[in-house]
């Protein structure tokens, strides 16, 4: 698990507007913290796309947001999936090669500044629904398997996504509760 931690500045008016309206307070801080939770599973899916060959759809779909409520003022997001086919990922040539052509080489890169690598063994085929990158295990025909990247929820547990995330959430979430609070004293 993740454990981003995000702390808020605006605590003095917090704790001035809790002793004059507490149900306000609790629905500001809820209402805050709701939005940049939400807008954290957006931000989460853009890092793990600086730094990976993924979409941004395809991993915002595995975060998931459990909103803060009532008394309980904090919001968590998780994610959950399974690790990706290397086809998702960039690979060269894309399209599958057929049998008595020369075969060129996969060429598959997972991270954008890294290297990739060469898979002298694999090569690209249709099974079922969706192309994708296997190798045989040994040198008889079958078995063979289907090779993958990694998985969205391992990507975001790179220090790097970690540091920035808590880093824009931490301003984003004091600026959204100044201003909540700001419109709901001006009420």
């Amino acid at each position: 698990m993740i454990d981003i931690d995000v702390r808020c500045e605006g605590a003095a008016l917090l704790i001035q507007t809790l002793t004059d309206a507490p149900e306000k307070a609790k629905r500001v801080v809820s209402m805050s913290v709701n939005k940049i939770a939400r807008s954290a599973r957006t931000q989460m899916a853009r890092e793990a796309n600086k730094r990976y060959f993924v979409k941004v759809g395809e991993a915002r779909d595995t975060i998931y947001v459990k909103t803060a409520h009532g008394d309980n003022l904090k919001a968590e997001l998780t994610s959950r999936g399974y690790p990706i086919s290397l086809a998702h990922f960039k690979v060269s040539p894309k399209k599958v090669q057929h049998k008595g052509r020369k075969n060129k080489k996969i060429r598959a890169r997972v991270k954008r500044n890294g290297g990739g690598a060469t898979l002298d063994q694999a090569f690209i085929t249709a099974i079922g629904s969706g192309v994708g990158v296997f190798e045989r295990d040994g040198r008889a025909r079958k078995p063979i398997h289907k090779l993958f990247g990694p998985s969205v929820p391992s990507m975001l547990k790179n220090e790097e996504i970690q540091q920035e995330m808590e880093k824009t959430t931490t301003e984003k979430l004091n600026k959204e509760l100044n201003r909540q609070l700001a419109r709901i004293m001006g009420k």
